[in-house]
């Protein structure tokens, strides 16, 4: 990588950040069984990444006539969750107070919705870190469409060739590098489907080693 030249983060958040994806797990496998979903583990991975939307497709493709039911009663479970708090990464705070010590520009893009996103950063303390958060409800089109990444480079006033791009999901891996940023793959729940290809995309294993070999420090 080129650390002179690569000085802007992109994070995702849900599975990143935030340990938000296994909450979410563990409420489709609670609610689930009612509403005909039969594999819950399998049914939430295809939705790893995706916006609101696209989720709901899934859920729809999947269960059919009961998804609206199920979709209100995954909500409502997930909301009282994320009320009792959203866990942190193992190393996300260490890692983002590592960049801001070396002057990094960071922003969010999450396919979470703007408000929501917000409030999650706000929660685990994090908002501080960052100039933007992209939300899931911004762009016409979500990951893995390129926009979110060129939008919320826009929004820092870069180049997209010029920010790491951190995610964890394949979904995201694929808007990323589609914008043109340097992409890092740290895997959540869903192993990666793409192999490396140094220097613009790398697989590590925590956070941690992700910015370590991201040249950003």
């Amino acid at each position: 990588m080129s650390p002179a030249k690569l000085r802007h983060a992109l994070f995702d958040m849900d599975g990143l950040l935030l340990d938000s994806e296994r909450l979410c797990l563990d409420s489709m496998i609670n609610v689930g069984g009612p509403f005909g979903v039969t594999e819950p583990e399998a049914l939430f991975l295809r939705c790893v990444g995706t916006r609101s939307d696209e989720t709901a497709r899934i859920v729809t493709e999947a269960v059919g006539e009961a998804a609206p039911a199920f979709l209100g009663a995954w909500d409502q479970d997930i909301k009282a969750r994320f009320a009792q708090g959203i866990p942190l990464k193992p190393g996300a705070r260490e890692a983002l107070e590592a960049l801001a010590g070396q002057g990094v520009t960071m922003a969010v893009v999450t396919s979470t919705r703007q408000h929501s996103a917000e409030r999650h950063l706000a929660r685990a303390g994090l908002e501080g870190f960052f100039l933007h958060v992209q939300g899931g409800d911004i762009s016409a089109r979500p990951k893995p469409a390129p926009d979110p990444y060129l939008e919320a480079a826009a929004r820092l006033g870069v180049d997209p060739r010029a920010c790491v791009a951190f995610e964890d999901s394949n979904t995201g891996v694929r808007a990323a590098r589609s914008a043109g940023c340097v992409t890092i793959q740290v895997p959540d729940l869903a192993p990666p489907i793409e192999e490396p290809e140094p220097p613009r995309f790398h697989i590590a294993a925590t956070l941690e080693e992700a910015v370590a070999r991201s040249g950003l420090l």
